[in-house]
């Protein structure tokens, strides 16, 4: 099997970073705030926002389209 192509490391809304940063407000509405190349940088900068005590709730989504992916890796 291929190695998937690497993403780069980047914060900001890119296709290329598979990792997605979502918040789950109180009226269930879920918002993207920010992609990542590596999951332990998603799960660090979740982290942040719930040592903040926002009400929201964070979790972290493995965008399968990016990078030309079809599965999270491991999966």
């Amino acid at each position: 099997m291929p190695h998937p192509r690497p993403c780069r490391a980047n914060t900001s809304m890119s296709a290329e970073s598979p990792w997605r940063l979502v918040r789950l407000d109180d009226n269930h509405n879920e918002v993207a705030v920010a992609r990542f190349a590596r999951r332990e940088e998603a799960e660090a900068a979740k982290r942040r926002f719930e040592a903040r005590g926002h009400k929201q709730s964070w979790f972290i989504r493995f965008d399968a389209h990016a990078c030309g992916r079809r599965e999270e890796p491991g999966g």
